[in-house]
């Protein structure tokens, strides 16, 4: 038994796309989505053995511990973006901030 892990990224619009695409490609597919990723699972059977109890945990674990992993990247994605913004928001209060004094100045020179 082996497993099949697909992940797409993409943008919301063609979440439902990539997730039928991946459908298409595999049998027993489990799919996740998280934002704009799109996780895709299979398992399937190199011959014709039957599954034993093991199997199904063995393969449960590594789709549980790739999920987690994904889940950790997302989420440091998400807080890396979240410092960018707060440093892109900062900038501005700055600028913005040099921008009124600049606009007083002129006001001061008018007068």
């Amino acid at each position: 038994m082996q497993t099949r892990m697909a992940i797409v990224e993409t943008n919301l619009g063609s979440v439902v796309s990539s997730i039928d695409s991946l459908r298409k490609s595999g049998e027993n597919a489990f799919y996740f989505v998280m934002g704009t990723v799109v996780i895709s699972f299979s398992i399937y059977d190199d011959c014709v053995e039957r599954k034993t109890k093991e199997d199904v945990e063995a393969v449960e674990k590594r789709v549980m511990a790739n999920i987690e992993a994904v889940e950790k990247r997302v989420m440091a994605e998400i807080k890396q973006t979240q410092g960018d913004v707060k440093k892109v928001n900062e900038t501005v209060s700055e600028i913005k901030g040099s921008v009124d004094t600049l606009i007083q100045l002129l006001q001061d020179r008018k007068d």
